[in-house]
């Protein structure tokens, strides 16, 4: 029997994230310690911060935007260390949204810190270009197609876009907020399951936030890159990024273009990917892809303890922190990380 073919998934943030004590992980904590030492006071988060957001929804909504992003990023930076020691490497690696970031430190384009300071930089420009758009947001359906869902935008929401098809029967919505809400009420009277706007403030995955663009190239021209050492699967179109230069291109448009999760599950199971690891502390992208094809394999941090035998390593790990790892490394970075720590958080 052959290896499994791996896909590592990661997901944004404010996906709903299910009561979990991530000390469950082996050395998770410890390694949480390390890392927001390295970050210093480019991140607000503290360890006991973490290990209560993921315990409970209470203390999660109690962060701010900018420790949401945080908290998404160096928990997703830190699975992959964990997988990686175990000899759980990727094959394929697919981000949603702004996963996108936490995928650019896994297939390592770039490096811990230039990853976070290039996520804090999206996030910042996105609020910066939202202050001029004020009542927008995000809407999520579930149990109506596409079609219909476009069907009730142009009826009732002139300035709404569908941002992303999640699965068959799950839709994103981004546009003025109160269209929104027609939308979703319309949407229930019509026969879904469930409708809800989203608790983000902006539009994204929309040409609604264009203006993104050209600030979020600017910086990135600052940063170190690499390819990506394995393919890294664009959300927003599929396409499967091999180079620096489309990396980059998908960085700098991801949060202006729309997303189609159902159609990046599609082209992973078509090249072969027989098991999805979702390196992320949320449940969300681990229900919708068994919501896009029950058969599939999905591996929750939840379920790392029941992974397959360790794969063979094709790609020797270069992990973040190792336990016993000092911080002087991260005096050895290359000098572009200055510009990474003098980035303002949200």
């Amino acid at each position: 029997m052959g290896h499994p073919v791996t896909a590592f998934v990661f997901p944004a943030f404010e996906m709903k994230y299910a009561s979990y004590d991530v000390r469950f992980v082996e050395g998770f904590e410890e390694r949480l310690a390390k890392a927001l030492e390295i970050l210093g006071d480019r991140c607000t988060l503290t360890v006991q911060s973490v290990v209560e957001a993921y315990a409970s929804a209470d203390h999660y909504v109690r962060l701010s935007d900018d420790q949401k992003h945080q908290l998404c990023y160096v928990s997703s930076a830190l699975l992959v260390d964990h997988l990686e020691e175990r000899g759980v490497t990727a094959q394929w690696v697919a981000p949603y949204s702004m996963g996108l970031f936490a995928s650019l430190y896994a297939v390592r384009c770039l490096s811990f810190e230039e990853g976070f300071a290039m996520m804090n930089h999206v996030c910042r420009t996105a609020h910066q270009v939202g202050r001029h758009r004020q009542g927008y947001g995000m809407a999520s359906v579930v149990g109506l197609r596409r079609h219909r869902m476009e069907n009730l935008i142009r009826l009732y929401g002139p300035e709404t876009a569908v941002s992303d098809e999640m699965s068959e029967m799950v839709i994103i919505v981004s546009g003025k907020k109160d269209q929104l809400e027609t939308i979703v009420a319309k949407a229930l009277t019509d026969g879904a399951f469930h409708a809800k706007l989203l608790a983000v403030e902006l539009p994204y995955h929309s040409e609604m936030m264009s203006e993104a663009e050209e600030r979020i190239e600017a910086f990135a021209a600052t940063l170190s890159w690499k390819p990506p050492r394995v393919p890294l699967v664009a959300c927003t179109d599929q396409k499967i990024l091999r180079t620096v230069d489309e990396v980059r291109r998908e960085v700098c448009t991801n949060v202006l273009r729309p997303l189609h999760w159902r159609a990046t599950v599609a082209l992973l199971l078509e090249k072969g990917v027989t098991r999805f690891v979702e390196c992320g502390f949320c449940e969300s992208l681990s229900k919708m892809l068994k919501m896009n094809d029950k058969s599939i394999q999905v591996f929750h941090p939840k379920r790392f303890n029941r992974l397959d035998h360790p794969e063979p390593m094709n790609h020797p790990p270069s992990p973040l922190v190792t336990l016993d790892s000092s911080l002087s490394d991260s005096a050895s970075r290359p000098s572009t990380l200055e510009v990474g720590s003098s980035a303002t958080l949200l």
